[in-house]
């Protein structure tokens, strides 16, 4: 997309309502008459957006628009920014993403992934951050006790899990995904069950 990144912020705020709206099949403007974006006002498509102040949630708020957190803020940051964006009526989705590996992990391929986010955020989000952000550990039990207490800390609906990196082999990805199918999910989803 050929986006003036000097603008693109004040662009997204600007047109963050307008496209919650569009999706849900409200202001369409000059293309209105599209029966399949009509169809929407039954089945709106939901939005997310990245969230990482205070001031970003209340605006999804009010846009109707869910919130993703990023994988490395500690839990009572997050807290926080749930907090505010309740209390700004939002209702939407509230998403923690966690990096996580139960096993030993790779570590050259964590810090490879740390650098790459340090690359682009602000030091000011940096300050937010546990460590290199991922959870690991040998104890599939103790991994899902510890993903349990970060969605009721945290405050969110919804946990998205992953286990990528650069550097980690397809092979290796694919052996982690079943691993925590089969080690880790089930005793999350009982722990979330047992409130």
């Amino acid at each position: 997309m050929d986006i003036d990144q000097s603008t693109a912020v004040d662009v997204f705020k600007r047109d963050l309502p307008r496209l919650v709206e569009m999706l849900s099949g409200r202001e369409l403007g000059v293309i209105d008459g599209d029966r399949a974006l009509r169809e929407l006002t039954t089945q709106p498509i939901p939005v997310i957006s990245t969230a990482l102040s205070p001031a970003a949630v209340r605006r999804s708020a009010a846009a109707g628009a869910g919130v993703i957190y990023d994988g490395g803020s500690n839990p009572d940051r997050l807290r926080t920014l749930s907090d505010a964006y309740l209390e700004a009526g939002g209702t939407a989705p509230r998403i923690l993403i966690r990096r996580v590996w139960l096993g030993p992990p790779p570590k050259e391929a964590f810090e490879a992934q740390f650098e790459v986010y340090q690359s682009y955020s602000t030091t000011e989000a940096l300050s937010h951050w546990r460590d290199n952000g991922w959870i690991c550990g040998d104890d599939g039990a103790a991994l899902a006790q510890e993903l349990a207490d970060a969605l009721r800390t945290t405050n969110t609906t919804c946990i998205n899990l992953r286990i990528h990196a650069p550097g980690i082999a397809a092979e290796a990805a694919r052996e982690q995904i079943a691993v925590l199918g089969a080690e880790v999910l089930p005793r999350l989803r009982a722990e979330l069950a047992n409130g």
